[in-house]
């Protein structure tokens, strides 16, 4: 089913949405296919869990506006136009985790760094420009990400004891892996911020995503369309995608019925 109205903008998740997971980059095909829906003026955004955007990926997806981190940082074309960082207070307790022998990354306003006592190695620090956390760097903390055998646990103690901040992951295919934002780094708030800033109603808006991330993101927008059959998500879409090789298509079928409106 494609949206009963005509789109003024598209916000699409990242990894296992617009680009297959294990990817980095998009295809040619659904990059052409983005080009296009560009020259029938509609909006174009990504609102992704990662840290950032490559260079290339903004390129090939020919975006009017992006978010990372969960809504932590939003752009519209080159220009920062939101941030949305840890308090001190709650980035000392995200550091008290108790995940012993555990991955903790912290990514923030100077890039990414790792607790003091990380025993992460010096090699891999150096080949991915992480750094060790400092007093400034604990003022400007974006997000912080954990990868450890009982995040799952972890995740759920966050979401009992501390409702003020936006847990995600530590859910089925993700187990192992779970970040931590604020409480208004959201995909939804993200969603209304870019909305508001390009000056588009949230009514005439379509979002898709695949992940339990996605979920307020769906439920945000005008129509919502799911990628893969994460139960999760079920309930918020309004129409389903079996898989990620389906996006194409679908945005075919949608550029023809804005030609046919025309």
């Amino acid at each position: 089913m494609l949206p009963p109205f005509r789109p003024a903008l598209l916000a699409f998740d990242l990894d296992g949405t617009l680009i297959p997971d294990q990817d980095k980059n998009l295809n040619v095909e659904t990059s052409a296919l983005l080009a296009e829906l560009r020259t029938l003026d509609l909006k174009l955004a990504v609102i992704t869990g990662r840290d950032g955007l490559s260079d290339r990926v903004r390129e090939e997806a020919c975006l009017h506006a992006e978010a990372a981190n969960n809504g932590g940082t939003i752009r519209i074309g080159d220009e920062i136009i939101h941030t949305e960082k840890l308090a001190p207070e709650d980035l000392d307790l995200l550091l008290n985790h108790g995940l012993d022998g555990g991955e903790i990354v912290i990514s923030g306003e100077g890039g990414y760094a790792v607790p003091e006592n990380s025993a992460a190695p010096r090699e891999w620090m150096e080949k991915h420009g992480v750094t060790y956390l400092t007093p400034a760097g604990k003022q400007t903390a974006y997000k912080v990400r954990y990868s450890h055998p009982q995040a799952a646990s972890y995740a759920e103690h966050l979401r009992a004891t501390q409702p003020h901040l936006v847990v995600t992951g530590g859910l089925e295919p993700y187990l192992n892996f779970v970040s931590v934002t604020p409480k208004n780094a959201t995909k939804s708030m993200a969603l209304r911020r870019i909305a508001a800033a390009l000056r588009i109603p949230l009514d005439y808006t379509v979002a898709f995503g695949d992940s339990d991330n996605d979920a307020d993101l769906l439920e945000t927008a005008g129509f919502a369309v799911q990628i893969g059959t994460h139960p999760h998500l079920t309930p918020h879409a309004d129409w389903q995608l079996a898989e990620q090789a389906e996006l194409n298509g679908y945005l075919r079928r949608l550029i023809e019925q804005l030609h046919a409106r025309t």
